[in-house]
């Protein structure tokens, strides 16, 4: 298990798991234009999604745009 901080909230996860899987895990759609994600400070385009392994200390930020009026 690895401890990181999304959007502020420390959490433990599985070591090795990849951006991609933890938006799966959270029922978050990543292909969707509307999330946004950094990892420590650095936005990440959809494509690293994958491939982005998240470690020890690691700080991710999680935007979902919401339409509305």
């Amino acid at each position: 298990m690895i401890k990181v901080t999304v959007n502020g909230e420390p959490l433990q996860l599985d070591d090795g798991i990849c951006v991609q899987d933890y938006l799966t895990r959270m029922r978050c759609d990543a292909r969707s234009r509307g999330i946004a994600v950094a990892v420590n400070g650095e936005i990440l385009l959809r494509e690293q999604y994958g491939q982005k392994r998240l470690n020890e200390g690691d700080s991710l930020e999680l935007v979902q745009m919401t339409a509305g009026g």
